[in-house]
């Protein structure tokens, strides 16, 4: 009972999150674009940058959720521990990845224009670390996974 209640209310979550990320994508991303570029004489050029780097990472961030939507689903089903299951984890670890390569590319680009404040900095480093150990562990339990999906193979062929 309470593992499908925390599967509905992860569910609802994930596509709140996801749609919230459309939002950003739409309307927020586009303002604090035009906001840096009018606002800071150093992102003057920069404005396509800008914007195509921090849609990168909320479209990666997406990405991530919707797998982990997926993967959800197949827990919440019954239906993990198909042969399948492994390359939407593989996936998932690869997101997750992604997501961490694109907020590089967004901190060395503020570390180049030296306008990179200490907190921000700290909030971006842990933020990739964060995401990498995801991936890392993501990738382990992929593996994991794989040697179930062998057992339950062999077991049905006893069967």
């Amino acid at each position: 009972m309470k593992i499908k209640l925390f599967s509905k209310v992860s569910y609802l979550l994930l596509c709140t999150l996801i749609m919230m990320g459309l939002l950003v994508q739409i309307f927020v991303i586009p303002e604090i674009t035009v906001m840096l570029v009018e606002q800071y004489s150093e992102y003057k050029t920069d404005g396509n940058f800008i914007q195509l780097i921090l849609s990168s990472i909320v479209l990666a961030g997406q990405l991530t959720l919707a797998l982990i939507w997926f993967l959800l689903r197949r827990v919440w089903s019954q239906e993990i521990i198909k042969e399948s299951t492994p390359k939407w984890v593989v996936l998932l670890s690869a997101s997750l990845f992604l997501l961490s390569a694109t907020t590089v590319i967004l901190l060395v680009w503020l570390i180049n224009k030296n306008t990179l404040p200490p907190f921000l900095f700290l909030s971006l480093l842990a933020f990739i670390l964060l995401s990498v150990s995801a991936a890392l562990v993501t990738a382990s339990l992929q593996r994991v996974l794989r040697e179930a999906i062998d057992t339950r193979l062999e077991m049905d062929a006893v069967i």
